[in-house]
């Protein structure tokens, strides 16, 4: 019986572990996040200690931007006035054209999160954010 037990306990920690491992963050470039099938989330942080959180979810394409050091974070779903993103210095609102400048973003570019057009961050690096939205369509997102 012992013997049993101990072989379902170490039977559980092995399942565990990969299931903990399936659900943890992957890292493309400068980004992390989840990505499935109809939904992501992805962060990034830049050299100032801002965080941009892009998300998918409900239909919709939203982003937030937080300074974690500062126990600050707005959001678009949070009353941002015009919330959007600026990509080497184009805006965009938080839309179909965001999400395909964001696909076609290099590691060259950088993102800002804006309201009303204006950027309330510093820049972050696009770095990896095409590789992480490679097989994730705009269709994907609207369908959730």
């Amino acid at each position: 019986m012992l013997k049993t037990t101990s072989a379902l306990l170490v039977s559980t920690v092995f399942f565990s572990a990969a299931v903990h491992a399936v659900i943890q963050d992957q890292q493309w470039g400068d980004w992390y996040g989840n990505i499935s099938a109809m939904e992501f989330e992805l962060n990034t942080q830049n050299v100032s200690g801002e965080v941009l959180t892009l998300t998918c979810t409900s239909g919709k394409l939203a982003a937030a931007y937080s300074v974690p050091a500062e126990d600050y974070r707005i959001s678009s779903q949070t009353g941002l006035s015009e919330p959007g993103l600026s990509i080497n210095g184009t805006n965009h609102p938080l839309d179909e054209t965001a999400f395909t400048a964001l696909k076609a973003t290099s590691e060259k570019d950088v993102i800002k999160m804006t309201s009303m057009n204006a950027a309330i961050s510093k820049q972050f690096s696009a770095k990896g954010l095409n590789e992480a939205l490679a097989d994730t369509t705009w269709q994907d997102c609207r369908n959730h």
